[in-house]
């Protein structure tokens, strides 16, 4: 039995990192009642087959939008791994903020949460109809929460244009409850369009410590750069900012995956949205296996010997083949080689890695790093058997007391380490994960060992690479007893592979586990091969430039195969390419964009030999127009401000809006930018092939929204009296504000700033700004009016009879609401002081000190206001009691 407590990440002494509380947030544990409630009215579940036709309201769980709506969705798959489930609606039109989204199973909520905390709720959204194409046609997801305050949305809520993919939304909040209910509905209530999927829903604390962890790929063994870096961070505030640093320079990005990597040591850092920054230096690509042979592909005369000589690969037991066959090949088993063909010949060159474990820091011994985890770290121990938790130990009673004494699997003699887990109650929790880079078409084996640690309510593990099932395996209930678990996965066209073990079990009795020895490694075989050719008049050179240029984009130099002499001449055909025909050099500034044949001409074993190569120059990309921005009456905002360009998309634009800067991707003209006030500015462009700095800008002046009317001044009005201005507080200086007297606005008032009601009877008016032809929506206000004549009695009875005991004194606090009565005797002795501003909640009663006063004349001051602002009234108050 162990104490049912959640891990809050504040107990003293213990590192502690947040989690996502949102259980299936990803969608791959099932559909609705699974960690989530579809309470809206309209809403209808579709079951496959799907019929190729959704109505508004229907939805699904699925990896395709395409096939419920053949006719207007599109084909794209999941956020979370590419190959999972996601949630598709079509947007629905009943109105009232219907729920498509509720949090828990039943719609419960989320719970465990720590009361005063802040939390990031966020999700990932895409618009999934091609019918999707402005304001009015997205989707705008609102979110409702109840037991939270200080609720911010700190990104736009419409779903992106189409165009733009996958993107990211969050709300921030905080706790005043240990559980908070979340839903998700749709404002727009369109029939065309409105359509979009959700993904990867999370909930997470904010503020914890920020923490970085970095696991690394060694290249290929048929690449030389294709290693990988990948940074898993937590805790701090989203969004992060990525950076790695080593010898071929300094790459940012959002993701923290960095490929394309050649041996070496990198520092690698991450910062959040607070610029907290963390880093890990120092971080280690290990060298590849990548085969070297020298010379490459070269060129010989004939009846002329070449010796090849292979380096590299974990595994130095070489093989040589030859096509066609090399008579004589006679020592294929070597790394160095002598041969003599008598024709152009292939030689193939390979070496076997057998089953090399790609993880880093599977079994542990580097302690917490090298992957990613849900859970909450705590070292060295968990004195209080808190819950979602893991530690790093060799003996699971060392990290919790209650747990059974296991140990390792490396070294099973309690020196190793291992990962123990104190099982999750709450949200899909990732207890491992790691990304590694893979080669293409290529079979991979998973391997992992698990065991209980505790003898009740084992764990449920499931395993899976990019979001393919390897397999779900309960644990036996006999603890440290460690069991191989173990699937097969293929990477088809993947280069990377998502590793994660999930756990089912959200049991707080029970649920606890280690694993360790985590494996994922392919038998390879490495190759390496070059080709010698033997001249005949047309030999292969080996001219080499990149076959796509950018104008403007400095000399590129070719490159030729070894061996091949360079004292020939180059040519281009047709002209316009800047090269220089001695060395090659091509000067793209002061070329022509365009398509050219360079040819390589030299003279090879007494002959002439030519190798040609086609390039292309192509033109920068270039602003056609920057358009949009007027101001839209009808839909009470900005038409679209829109980009047109010269360029071959897919296109990256750079741009700033008020200053602050923002990446945009597109497929096709034009580029939507936003509908927002205020300055776009452009900054670059790249398209497939080019970059180039673009200038425009345009101003969306926020001075051409007519906002609705905000009304100031007192509405209060005293009968037969001059009435106060109304007016308004955010008038805009470029507009008329226009009064009315009917809801129709046919009953025409008067125009300006201010506005003078009737002081004849109460009314309602009507209000409304217009702006360069456009009108705000109409605010409406009532006066009422009141009586506020002064009457001051001369005279009262305060003989305790029911009738006129008060000195009453009418209308005073309504006409001078700063009033202030003094009662005075003949000595001047101050007798009776009112409460500033409300005399009739205790009126003079004739009494100095509880004591009646005695039949007489006193005098009396009305300060109208306090500050002598306006003249007061002075007199005599007669006390008269009945004998």
């Amino acid at each position: 039995m162990k104490t049912f407590l959640k891990c809050l990440g504040f107990f003293i002494s213990i590192q502690a990192w947040g989690q996502n509380f949102i259980y299936n947030g990803h969608f791959e544990f099932g559909g609705v009642g699974t960690g989530f409630n579809v309470p809206g009215q309209g809403y209808t579940n579709l079951i496959p087959p799907y019929l190729g036709n959704t109505q508004p309201g229907d939805f699904a769980i699925t990896n395709d939008p395409q096939p419920l709506n053949t006719g207007n969705f599109l084909l794209f798959s999941d956020h979370t791994s590419g190959q999972g489930n996601m949630m598709i609606v079509d947007g629905g039109n009943i109105g009232g903020n219907q729920s498509f989204w509720q949090a828990g199973s039943n719609g419960g909520g989320i719970c465990g949460l720590t009361v005063g905390n802040n939390y990031l709720f966020s999700f990932w959204l895409r618009s999934a109809s091609s019918s999707v194409i402005d304001q009015a046609t997205q989707a705008n997801i609102k979110a409702v929460f109840n037991n939270a305050i200080n609720i911010q949305e700190l990104t736009p809520t419409l779903a992106p244009l189409p165009q733009v993919g996958w993107q990211a939304y969050a709300i921030q909040f905080e706790a005043t409850s240990a559980c908070v209910n979340v839903s998700l509905y749709d404002e727009n209530t369109s029939i065309v369009g409105n359509d979009f999927a959700i993904d990867d829903l999370m909930l997470m604390p904010l503020g914890d410590p920020l923490s970085l962890s970095v696991s690394a790929s060694r290249p290929f063994c048929s690449d030389s750069l294709s290693g990988a870096l990948i940074a898993y961070v937590k805790g701090g505030y989203p969004p992060y900012q990525f950076n790695i640093t080593g010898i071929m320079g300094s790459w940012n990005n959002q993701s923290g995956i960095f490929t394309g990597l050649p041996p070496g040591t990198y520092d690698v850092s991450a910062t959040d949205a607070n610029n907290q920054t963390v880093i890990i230096t120092n971080q280690l690509v290990f060298s590849n296996d990548f085969l070297q042979v020298n010379p490459e592909d070269t060129l010989i005369c004939g009846n002329t010997s070449l010796e090849l000589t292979v380096t590299g690969g974990t595994n130095t037991n070489y093989f040589w083949m030859a096509t066609p066959p090399d008579p004589n090949l006679l020592n294929p088993i070597n790394d160095t080689i002598t041969v003599s063909p008598n024709q152009s010949t292939t030689y193939l060159v390979s070496t076997n890695n057998l089953n090399e474990n790609l993880v880093t820091n599977g079994n542990f011994e580097a302690m917490n790093t090298g992957f990613y985890s849900d859970l909450n770290y705590l070292t060295p121990s968990n004195p209080g058997g808190l819950q979602s938790c893991y530690g790093i130990t060799p003996n699971a009673s060392f990290w919790e007391g209650t747990f059974s004494p296991c140990v390792d699997h490396t070294l099973g003699n309690g020196i190793g380490h291992m990962m123990v887990i104190d099982g999750a109650v709450s949200g899909n929790q990732t207890v491992w994960k790691q990304i590694i880079s893979v080669e293409k078409n290529t079979n991979y084996t998973f391997t992992y060992f698990a065991q209980s640690i505790e003898n009740i309510n084992p764990a449920v593990l499931k395993s899976s690479v990019n979001g393919i099932l390897l397999s779900i395996d309960t644990l036996p209930v006999i603890t440290c007893d460690w069991q191989q678990i173990s699937g097969q996965w293929n990477s088809g066209n993947d280069s990377l592979a998502i590793l994660l073990i999930e756990n089912f079990n959200q049991s707080g009795l029970g649920n606890d586990f280690a694993i360790d020895d985590i494996s994922f490694s392919t038998l390879r075989s490495c190759s390496r091969q070059v080709t010698v050719q033997i001249n005949s008049g047309n030999a292969e050179l080996g001219l080499y430039y990149p076959s796509d240029l950018c104008i403007n984009s400095g000399i590129i130099n070719p490159t030729l195969s070894p061996n091949t002499p360079n004292n020939g001449t180059y040519n281009s055909f047709p002209g316009g390419l800047n090269l220089d025909p001695i060395s090659g050099s091509i000067n793209t500034t002061g070329s022509s964009p365009g398509s050219y044949d360079v040819v390589y001409s030299v003279f090879v074993c007494n002959e002439l030999v030519k190798d040609t190569i086609e390039i292309t120059i192509h033109a920068l990309p270039s602003l056609l127009s920057l358009t949009g921005g007027a101001y839209n009456c009808s839909i009470q905002t900005f038409d679209s401000v829109l980009l047109f360009l010269n360029a071959v998309y897919p296109v990256t634009l750079n741009w700033t809006l008020n200053g602050a800067e923002i990446l945009t991707n597109a497929v096709s003209d034009p580029l939507f930018l936003n509908t927002e006030a205020g300055l776009y500015e452009l900054l670059t462009i790249t398209d497939v092939y080019c970059t180039a700095n673009i200038n425009g800008s345009i101003y969306l002046d926020s001075l051409s929204i007519p906002e609705t009317p905000n009304i100031i001044g007192d509405t209060a009005i005293c009968d037969n009296e001059p009435s106060e201005a109304i007016s308004l507080s955010n008038p805009n200086p470029n507009g008329v504000v226009s009064w009315y007297s009917d809801a129709a606005l046919t009953q025409y008032l008067e125009s300006g700033n201010f506005f003078y009601p009737s002081n004849d009877s109460s009314a309602i008016y009507y209000v409304v700004q217009t702006v360069n032809g456009c009108s705000s929506n109409v605010t409406a206000f009532a006066t009422t009016l009141i009586p506020c004549n002064l009457v001051v009695p001369s005279a009262f009875t305060p003989d305790n009879d029911g009738d006129n005991d008060f000195w009453e004194i009418v209308g005073l606090d309504v006409k001078f609401p700063l009033n202030q009565v003094k009662i005075f005797n003949r000595w001047g002795e101050l007798l009776y002081t009112s409460i500033q501003g409300n005399y009739a909640s205790e009126p003079w009663d004739g009494n100095y000190k509880g004591e009646p006063l005695p039949v007489g004349s006193y005098f009396y001051i009305i300060e109208k206001a306090t500050d002598g602002s306006i003249e007061p009234i002075n007199g005599t108050i007669s006390i008269i009691r009945t004998p």
